[in-house]
């Protein structure tokens, strides 16, 4: 049986590598010092070489590339899709795409969508590497779980499970992990 590895790149370098350097706007307010090439046949160098290197390191391993928030931030998928289908067009040894479902009971449905529809466009395996859903999404220190709040959490879960096996074709589906 092979084993998974989980390559989780400091998000911002992803997402950085793979977004044009006039994307400004995606990085405003963030706190992000690195140096990437943004263009040419580097642009997604040093991801590659990670991935490179663990295949060297264990080449029965199935390897992933995971990240977080592809569900409510639509320019970071799309950039994680095209970073994935561009190293898989160069020979990169990737296998999957993890994704961190950090999410709340009011996340949107349609996100959540359109994020498992674009994992599955790439052919790759795809994994719900995190799923946890919190209850008290404004974080209130007075917050009472109550029945209705838990029902609200099951119906969200149900939908994510849904909408998964939905949108992911059986053969490219490689499991869920609750948080």
């Amino acid at each position: 049986m092979m084993r998974p590895i989980f390559l989780l790149l400091f998000s911002a370098l992803a997402v950085s590598a793979a977004v044009p350097a006039q994307a400004e706007d995606f990085f405003a307010g963030k706190t992000v010092t690195i140096i990437v090439s943004t263009g040419g046949d580097d642009s997604y160098g040093y991801i590659a070489r990670a991935f490179q290197y663990a295949h060297a390191a264990d080449p029965g391993a199935l390897l992933f590339y995971n990240d977080y928030n592809l569900e409510t931030d639509t320019v970071k998928l799309q950039a994680v899709v095209k970073m994935v289908n561009t190293l898989k067009k160069e020979g990169v040894p990737i296998n999957g795409i993890g994704t961190q479902l950090h999410i709340d009971i009011r996340t949107p449905d349609e996100g959540i969508d359109r994020a498992f529809h674009a994992l599955a466009s790439t052919g790759l395996l795809v994994r719900i590497s995190e799923l946890d859903i919190k209850v008290n999404p404004s974080n209130d220190p007075a917050f009472v779980l109550t029945k209705e709040a838990e029902e609200k959490q099951a119906e969200k879960c149900r939908y994510v499970l849904r909408s998964f096996f939905r949108n992911i074709p059986a053969k490219q589906r490689y499991g869920i992990t609750f948080w």
